[in-house]
């Protein structure tokens, strides 16, 4: 089993309340300004009416689809950094346009709740947050000491950055390593007919995200030193490989019969680039207190998995 297939992590959780999201905004995101004379002023309305989504045992898509719903707009509309965990409370932020808070005071979500914080004229886009800050509470964990020191050592040397189990799902990198490997067919009755664009690119991506967890399991498990820097995630003209790691990933790809020009899909009119990605990452703010039940607290960069931490705290 590999390292992001391991859940052990679950069985020491009771409820959604043991854990806990809350996205971080890059500083100053809800700050909007008007110039009035000679002079700017923080104006009273934006563009964008900014958003606080609180939402329990459900995933953000269902969610998201209800409250476009309910609103009457289209889902492209409402801007969303991304996807939260389906088991655990969750805060994010949206941005949703034409709406104000006398409208979101209507609305009404099912495991979930909808509240204004203030107006931005910036459409909150995928990845563009801080990132997360975490409060994760286990109950009975065999050793809570070990785990308290491997969270301190996280702290100070980072931990492998892996894609958490939640990318891949059942065969999300099968489908996409077939649409590589142009078996476009093959790849369609695999992903049960859910081929849209938006769909391709997502299961390429965890084909990538593979060889990614692949490529850092594999030097993690061989002594390699934490390596904080970023990498080169193998896709159409991406940078030439100059990290062992890279070499690595592109190794793999060879071997499944993959070619940087494979991620150029012209009968979809559709190439995926291979984006940068830390190898290790460093837990920020990192607490941890009690025993029965332990209570951790941290924040993450964008992008990285609270799950591969936890991974590495009980392994």
């Amino acid at each position: 089993m590999h390292a992001w297939e391991d859940t052990r992590y679950k069985r020491f959780l009771k409820g959604p309340e043991d854990f806990q999201v809350d996205e971080l905004l890059e500083p100053g995101f809800a700050s909007t300004f008007r110039r009035k004379g000679g002079t700017v002023e923080r104006a009273r309305e934006g563009r964008f009416a900014l958003c606080l989504l609180e939402k329990r045992e459900r995933t953000t898509d269902e969610v998201l689809r209800e409250l476009a719903s309910q609103l009457q707009l289209p889902l492209a509309r409402i801007g969303c950094a991304g996807m939260k965990d389906k088991h655990a409370l969750t805060r994010q932020h949206l941005t949703i346009p034409g709406v104000g808070p006398e409208d979101l005071q209507r609305v009404t979500l099912r495991q979930a709740s909808l509240r204004f914080v203030g107006w931005t004229d910036r459409w909150l886009e995928k990845g563009r947050i801080a990132g997360n800050r975490f409060t994760i509470r286990l109950h009975g964990i065999p050793s809570p000491g070990q785990a308290k020191e491997r969270l301190r050592q996280a702290e100070q040397e980072g931990f492998p950055n892996l894609f958490g189990p939640q990318r891949f799902g059942e065969r999300n990198a099968d489908v996409g390593r077939l649409y590589l490997q142009g078996k476009l067919e093959e790849a369609a009755q695999l992903a049960r007919g859910k081929t849209n664009k938006h769909l391709v690119k997502f299961y390429i991506n965890a084909y990538q995200s593979l060889l990614f967890n692949l490529a850092v399991e594999d030097y993690a498990r061989k002594g390699g030193k934490p390596l904080l820097q970023e990498v080169q995630l193998p896709g159409f003209r991406a940078a030439p490989a100059r990290h062992p790691l890279d070499r690595d990933m592109w190794a793999r790809a060879r071997q499944d019969g993959i070619r940087a020009d494979s991620f150029q899909i012209t009968p979809l009119m559709l190439s995926c680039a291979g984006a940068g990605r830390a190898a290790y990452v460093r837990p920020a703010d990192a607490e941890a207190r009690g025993t029965r039940p332990l209570v951790l607290q941290f924040s993450l960069p964008s992008g990285s998995y609270a799950t591969s931490l936890l991974q590495e705290l009980l392994r």
